[in-house]
């Protein structure tokens, strides 16, 4: 009643005598007023509980298969998911792949496709042509790269008698050591590089169609493909395996440090440019947007799992998958040397089967376009000099 008692104060019903308060109370009646009494405790409580209770809107968890208002809305779009799941766990593995490479080439895909090849420099966005430009940056990082994992391969087992003793030493570390240098030895194909660049050294400064260096390009990445998983234990081999050169043969330190910094340096540029632009070439080529490391990519390279680094033991021989046994290439190789004269050095030797790789008429048509020196017949010697100075400059 503390509202009442305001009341009272505000209109001063304290100071009015009982004769004021008798004329008020009548024009308060007249005017239709009534008297208010204060609700005792039991007549509150019976009045609360006539009360209807407040209608309250909560939602039926779906687990329980909701049927309210707006619980069963929420339990029919858990419902539509449940199915949706299931029906996709009913796919076996070769329907669910084949749905997957389907979305990989649907139009938002092939369109993102085409701008990573276009941002690359790889291709243009609207034609899967090879621009001259990546073909330039595989003629002379790209082949320098792959010379120099073979030089590797060259190095450390291409004396059977040093050979042997590295082998040996990697083993204690790791088996794998040997497998993964095995593999760089042979990525390098001098007529796969020839067959890959062939287009491009006949015409520079146009671009090459896709299909032309499809068949090589796909070869020289899956050699890359087997090694990328394992670049930093390549890095470790590497470095391994010129600390046991350099302990067999006692050369100075200097000589090995050069050569682990040149092989360093060529991985980042094989494997941070190169290799990511023949990837861009295989998708451009399946017109998909295809993920690097997946199924999808293997089984369009051809990837067997048995091939994959990391099956040999200590002790055996290197894996056919990995290049055969590079002791007995490498003696081959020698065998070959021999023929020649001994006071060739290596360099001389890998320089001739470098120059080899082209033939003059190839090299005239690129360096002499104008025909200028007709004159001079193809073994001359100045012009041999002078058409692989440009060719190596």
């Amino acid at each position: 009643m503390a509202e009442f008692d305001k009341t009272k104060k505000a209109i001063g019903v304290g100071g009015m005598d009982d004769k004021s308060r008798a004329d008020m109370f009548k024009k308060f009646q007249t005017a239709g007023g009534q008297v208010v009494k204060e609700k005792t405790a039991a007549e509150k409580a019976a009045a609360a509980s006539s009360r209807p209770a407040p209608t309250v809107r909560q939602g039926t968890p779906t687990s329980r298969g909701g049927s309210s208002g707006s619980g069963s809305g929420t339990g029919g779009r858990s419902s539509e998911k449940e199915k949706t799941a299931a029906s996709e766990i009913k796919l076996n593995p070769k329907e669910l792949q084949r749905q997957q490479e389907d979305e990989m080439g649907n139009f938002l895909n092939k369109l993102i496709m085409k701008f990573k090849c276009w941002s690359a420099r790889v291709t243009s966005f609207g034609s899967s042509d090879i621009l001259p430009a990546f073909m330039s940056e595989f003629n002379l990082e790209g082949k320098r790269a792959l010379m120099e994992f073979n030089m590797v391969g060259n190095d450390l087992f291409g004396n059977p008698e040093t050979g042997g003793k590295i082998t040996k030493e990697l083993d204690k570390i790791s088996p794998l050591y040997v497998e993964l240098l095995a593999r760089g030895h042979k990525i390098y194909d001098g007529r796969e590089i020839v067959e890959f660049l062939e287009s491009y050294i006949a015409s520079p400064d146009l671009p090459v169609s896709i299909h032309k260096v499809a068949g090589p390009g796909y070869s020289i990445f899956k050699k890359l493909y087997y090694l990328y998983p394992f670049m930093s234990t390549y890095r470790k081999a590497v470095n391994a395996g010129y600390d046991a050169l350099q302990r067999i043969e006692g050369k100075p330190a200097l000589i090995y440090a050069t050569k682990k910094k040149k092989i360093n340096s060529e991985i980042n540029v094989l494997f941070g440019t190169i290799f990511d632009k023949l990837y861009l070439i295989v998708c451009r080529k399946e017109e998909k947007n295809i993920p690097l490391l997946s199924s999808t990519m293997e089984n369009i390279l051809g990837i067997i799992p048995e091939d994959k680094p990391g099956i040999r033991k200590s002790g055996e021989d290197i894996p056919v998958s990995a290049g055969g046994v590079v002791e007995e290439e490498a003696s081959d190789e020698k065998t070959e040397e021999k023929k020649e004269e001994e006071s060739e050095s290596k360099e001389f030797n890998y320089g001739m089967r470098l120059m080899k790789m082209y033939t003059i008429e190839k090299i005239r048509r690129k360096h002499d376009p104008k025909n200028e020196m007709m004159d001079l017949a193809d073994n001359d010697k100045a012009l041999l000099s002078y058409v692989y100075f440009k060719e190596f400059l």
